[in-house]
């Protein structure tokens, strides 16, 4: 799908139930587009509009029949709380030891500073690591994640590294849809987590689609030790375009890195 140098390559295959005129989007994009590329295009405060990246979306969104639909959010998931161990979590939970507390959640210079990844632990939800978004340079904000009483993830603030040519700074994880910010593309997701010990496990599961078929899959994960002082651990993404429309175009990857974290008094 995407040759060695990144780029997004040409394709005669579409999805299976999918019109192979939905494949057309590709001829709006430029040579060496990628994923990143598109969204930086899409910016809300880029001088020019969105029609670039609805000229990509439309052909998409005319052929949508037959297409995949969205599936429900999981009602359990399997949290790493380790490099080389999971749980399984039930939907709408999270660590009990971040219960109503907000935290700065700040890079950590760490060995993946390597370019070639060779010396970070596999990514635990199956992704290739190879480092699709920006990296925050170590002792940067990565955003400030807010729990419920219940320990679940509530929102996350001040993100300006996950994705913010999608997400607005302040990102809500809820269930129900969310516009983001780029047209005709919305999300959904819940958190799912557990504290053993003073080990504990995250990942929130996010589920995009375009107009009313499914697009991506992604998740975001953390797990550490639990301190009521300081938090340290490891960060990382997974996204996964399999089985949806985000697969015509673009493929996954997954990065992880270090973290310490510390509370919003």
């Amino acid at each position: 799908m995407r040759n060695t140098d990144g780029e997004i390559a040409s394709m005669g295959r579409s999805r299976d139930g999918c019109a192979p005129s939905a494949v057309s989007m590709l001829d709006a994009a430029r040579p060496g587009d990628t994923l990143l590329t598109v969204l930086n295009t899409a910016r809300p405060e880029a001088q020019m509009p969105n029609s670039r990246v609805l000229c990509l979306l439309a052909p998409l969104l005319i052929t949508q029949a037959g297409c995949p639909l969205v599936g429900d959010l999981p009602e359990r998931f399997d949290v790493a709380i380790s490099a080389s161990d999971s749980r399984e979590s039930p939907k709408g939970s999270g660590p009990s030891g971040f219960a109503g507390s907000s935290w700065r959640i700040i890079r950590k210079s760490d060995a993946g500073d390597s370019s070639t990844y060779a010396d970070i632990s596999p990514d635990p939800y199956g992704g290739a690591l190879g480092g699709l978004l920006e990296r925050p340079p170590a002792g940067a904000l990565i955003f400030v994640a807010e729990f419920a009483p219940d320990g679940r993830l509530k929102a996350v603030h001040e993100n300006e590294y996950i994705l913010p040519q999608v997400y607005d700074p302040n990102v809500p994880v809820r269930s129900s849809w969310t516009p983001s910010r780029i047209p005709l593309i919305s999300f959904s997701g819940a958190s799912y987590g557990m504290q053993v010990g003073n080990q504990f496990g995250l990942a929130v599961v996010i589920q995009v689609r375009l107009g009313f078929s499914y697009f991506a899959r992604a998740v975001l994960y953390a797990w550490g030790t639990d301190d009521p002082d300081r938090v340290e651990g490891t960060f990382g993404y997974n996204i996964d375009f399999t089985g949806g429309l985000g697969d015509l175009v673009f493929d996954g990857v997954s990065d992880q890195y270090e973290f310490f974290a510390e509370p919003v008094e």
